[in-house]
C-alpha cells in the first residue's frame, strides 16, 4: 500500500492551482460536515468538544453508541465515495476558528480510523 500524501504535497502554497485545489476541496468539506450534523441530529447526540460539553462526554465518544454512530456515517462516506485518505484530506481543510469544525475534525478522525482499519468492510 503506498504511503499517504496529503492532498498539497506537490503544490506550491499561494500559487493558483493551490488555491484552486484547496478551494475544491473546502466544497467537498460541505457535504461531509452536513452527513455528521445529519447524523448526529438524527441520533440526539451533541456533537463532540461542543460549548460547555464536559470531559465525560467527550470519553462517551468510545462508547457502543458513538461507534455504531461512526460506523453509520463512514459506511454513509463510503457509499459516497469518500474514504479515510479523502477524510484525512477533509480534516486539512478545517478551521479552527470556525464553529464546531474541531467537532468534525474528531467525528472525520473516528470514521476515518474505522474505515482503515476495517477496509475489506469500507
Amino acid at each position: 500500500m503506498p504511503c499517504y500524501s496529503p492532498w498539497n504535497a506537490y503544490l506550491t502554497e499561494g500559487t493558483p492551482e493551490y488555491r484552486k485545489a484547496e478551494e475544491e476541496l473546502i466544497e467537498q468539506l460541505k457535504p461531509a460536515i452536513h452527513i455528521v450534523d445529519y447524523y448526529y441530529r438524527v441520533k440526539g447526540f451533541p456533537l463532540p468538544h461542543s460549548d460547555g460539553q464536559s470531559t465525560d462526554q467527550y470519553f462517551d465518544l468510545y462508547s457502543s453508541d458513538h461507534e455504531e454512530l461512526h460506523r453509520q456515517i463512514a459506511h454513509h462516506f463510503a457509499c459516497d465515495g469518500i474514504g479515510f485518505i479523502e477524510l484525512y484530506d477533509l480534516r486539512s481543510v478545517l478551521d479552527f476558528n470556525i464553529k464546531n469544525h474541531q467537532s468534525y475534525d474528531t467525528v472525520l478522525s473516528q470514521c476515518a480510523g474505522i474505515m482503515r482499519a476495517e477496509k475489506d468492510v469500507f
